[in-house]
């Protein structure tokens, strides 16, 4: 190693005796490098040193691993004493950060940015995108993110490749804690997993300080030969097919997060689960969970608002219930919070094309039996067990719950009725495998 200095160190909770090591000061901050043989977490609570020739000593704490090499990992400490001299240096800020979304996405962009596959002439091939392609979305005076379109090369003793991919580029006025950066980066993933069946995975992240300056390369596909399993096995909407399609929402998207992400957390969990029981239990209560954040976050409700509530489900026979029933103590249940929702999107959970995708919910006394199955399965209620839908309904109901979710959501960001329905549709004949 350049610039080094070899230190005897002792990390603490680890139960290891005192091995050798490399350490240099950049910036003032100190760097560690430590033997990938040690097998030493990535997290250092506290470290001790000795340098074994000059006898000078250090003090480690909180180390993190800044970086992964073939034989030496890199760690920088948050908190270092040198001979007893505190290093003082502002740490964990960044200004921008370069990051990918799992290939499945690339779809999403490919028709309407045109990107086509790279066509070779002769031995030689053009890695330049034909025309560049840049969309710059500014989401506060202090945030902003492009989207960029590019080619990386690679190359084999067999052929030259082109990859064609999409890069998200996060740009931040002042720095900002990696902690900050990554919550923004989740809240764009989950995003464009809207158009999604499944969530798109956060790929490669890349964080740079102001001062710093670094290449980065994009990393997708391979253009000319696209991969079945990679490309297609997350269907989406194309952004084409999107009426009136604008970066507008992915905005609007950004400022509500905070109050979407406990309902987008249960979707998640969803989508990761096999049993049909679980994935209910988590569709329903994201339902839930949307209404009191966007709608009504009490647990009383007003007269008012349980007779206008009332007059709409009896009005479109979703209910045989009289009045009295519905309404007890004012207390807003489960079910009084799926009639609103239900409320919210009638046009579209209506229509006469999508009755298998919402008839589970939307037709007569359907809202409450949703209510009831989720209560049985919460609470194992023998009076529930009956008015419950069997297991083997469950995986249907189940997709009626994930659609309604994605008409709300989309709803929310200021999609047109006509866009959300081509979503559904979509959705639907991937479903039913038209």
């Amino acid at each position: 190693m350049i610039d080094t200095k070899k230190i005897l160190i002792s990390v603490e909770g680890t139960g290891k005796d005192p091995f050798q090591a490399n350490y240099s000061i950049k910036k003032q901050r100190v760097h560690v490098f430590i033997h990938r043989d040690h097998d030493i977490r990535s997290w250092i609570s506290r470290a001790s040193c000795k340098e074994p020739d000059s006898g000078r000593e250090l003090q480690l704490f909180d180390c993190y691993l800044f970086s992964v090499g073939d034989d030496y990992d890199e760690y920088v400490a948050k908190r270092a004493f040198v001979n007893e001299s505190k290093t003082s240096y502002v740490t964990n800020g960044y200004a921008n950060a370069l990051f990918t979304l799992s290939n499945d996405l690339l779809r999403f962009f490919k028709s309407v940015w045109k990107i086509e596959p790279v066509t070779s002439d002769s031995h030689n091939m053009n890695f330049e995108p034909l025309t560049d392609r840049v969309e710059q979305i500014t989401f506060s005076p202090q945030a902003s993110m492009s989207i960029k379109r590019g080619y990386r090369q690679s190359y084999s003793k067999i052929k030259y490749e082109a990859h064609a991919s999409i890069a998200f580029f996060l740009h931040y006025q002042d720095e900002v804690p990696r902690e900050m950066i990554l919550a923004d980066i989740q809240e764009v993933s989950d995003y464009f997993s809207l158009f999604c069946k499944h969530f798109v995975r956060i790929g490669e992240i890349r964080l740079q300080r102001k001062e710093e300056v670094q290449q980065i390369g994009y990393f997708g596909e391979p253009a000319d030969d696209v991969s079945e399993v990679n490309f297609f096995s997350n269907p989406l909407i194309e952004q084409q097919d999107i009426d009136g399609y604008s970066n507008q929402s992915l905005i609007d998207w950004m400022s509500l997060y905070e109050k979407a992400k406990i309902c987008v957390n249960l979707m998640r969990d969803a989508d990761k689960l096999s049993d049909d029981q679980l994935k209910f239990i988590c569709y329903s209560r994201a339902l839930e969970v949307f209404h009191k954040e966007f709608f009504v976050n009490a647990d009383k409700g007003s007269v008012a608002w349980f007779d206008d509530l009332f007059d709409f489900v009896s009005n479109n026979g979703l209910t045989t219930i009289t009045k009295s029933d519905f309404v007890k103590s004012n207390k807003i249940t489960l079910a009084h919070r799926l009639y609103d929702l239900v409320r919210h999107g009638f046009s579209i959970f209506t229509d006469r094309d999508f009755t298998f995708v919402f008839g589970y919910v939307v037709k007569q006394d359907r809202v409450q039996q949703l209510a009831d199955t989720r209560n049985y399965l919460i609470h194992f209620s023998e009076p529930k067990k009956s008015k419950a839908w069997k297991t083997e309904e469950l995986h249907h109901v189940n997709f009626n719950m994930y659609m309604m979710l994605k008409v709300l959501f989309l709803k929310q960001v200021g999609f047109s009725d006509k866009a959300i329905r081509s979503v559904v549709r979509t959705f639907e004949r991937n479903y039913f495998g038209q």
